[in-house]
């Protein structure tokens, strides 16, 4: 396990063995500054998306970055103005396919 750290805290990236040198270092900034650019700006997270995605896919992406869990209508409210509804559905699921959007296009950068 290598230890990384920025400020005061320290962080850990578990299973490192074959990173050289400082590259735990380098992918702990790079994800700490995806996390401050994504919350300053929501709308960078879409770029980690294809073109239509589910909501669930796009609330996956924020906890993935943000490291927690969100709550899913508390997400969908505010997530509400950045997309928007398309005619499709995903397919080759198990269960009752979801419906697919894409970002809102006054939403895009």
């Amino acid at each position: 396990m290598s230890s990384c750290g920025r400020s005061s805290d320290s962080y850990y990236i578990e299973e490192c063995e074959g990173l050289a040198f400082d590259h735990a270092r380098i992918i702990t900034e790079a994800v700490l500054g995806l996390r401050e650019d994504v919350r300053r700006d929501m709308k960078l997270a879409f770029d980690l998306l294809p073109d239509r995605f589910t909501l669930t896919e796009l609330q996956n992406v924020y906890e993935q970055i943000w490291d927690m869990e969100l709550t899913t209508p508390n997400f969908r409210r505010k997530i509400v103005e950045y997309v928007e509804e398309t005619d499709a559905y995903q397919s080759g699921e198990r269960y009752r396919p979801a419906k697919l959007f894409t970002r809102r296009n006054d939403a895009r950068k």
